[in-house]
């Protein structure tokens, strides 16, 4: 009866261990959103106007060299630059995790190319022996637990953090 109890225990403990947790839900926002989002390049590296309007909040002084000395500054800016390219890292990362959940499907093949030798040919006519092979496989993983879908969640939720740290250094 105890053995019974214990497997029974340890079952339903393995199988609660298996769950991926509650969905996220998105909270509320009260701000001016884009309709849609555009991926990013490296030439993107400064804020679009979907930033907000006062991201140049410098030029309300009409300064033409400050201007100037503060576009110089971000065109020359290496941390910016390297902000961009976390941004890129980070959209194909999502795009791999993106990929995993689609069928895989690997082709192959091969040929090679033999002489016997002379000696031993016994009357063969062709002493050459071509070989070819070539093989295809198809798999694809289901989604059982929600590993693949938490880990897209996870790329995505990367890849919008990386672009308000590319703004924030803007």
């Amino acid at each position: 009866m105890l053995v019974r109890v214990t497997v029974i225990s340890a079952v339903l403990i393995l199988i609660a261990g298996c769950s991926a947790g509650p969905d996220y839900v998105r909270p509320e926002i009260n701000a001016d959103v884009p309709e849609q989002w555009t991926r990013p390049t490296l030439t993107d590296a400064l804020p679009d106007q979907s930033a907000g309007d006062n991201w140049r909040w410098w030029e309300s002084f009409g300064d033409v060299t400050l201007n100037s000395l503060v576009a110089d500054a971000l065109v020359y800016n290496n941390d910016l630059a390297a902000a961009a390219g976390r941004v890129l890292e980070a959209d194909a990362l999502l795009g791999g995790a993106t990929s995993k959940q689609w069928p895989k499907i690997e082709i192959g093949g091969s040929t090679t190319r033999s002489k016997s030798s002379s000696t031993q040919t016994f009357g063969m006519l062709d002493p050459y022996r071509n070989s070819y092979s070539a093989s295809a496989n198809l798999s694809y993983e289901i989604d059982l637990w929600g590993r693949l879908s938490r880990g897209k969640e996870a790329a995505l939720t990367t890849l919008l953090a990386s672009e308000q740290d590319r703004r924030a250094v803007a």
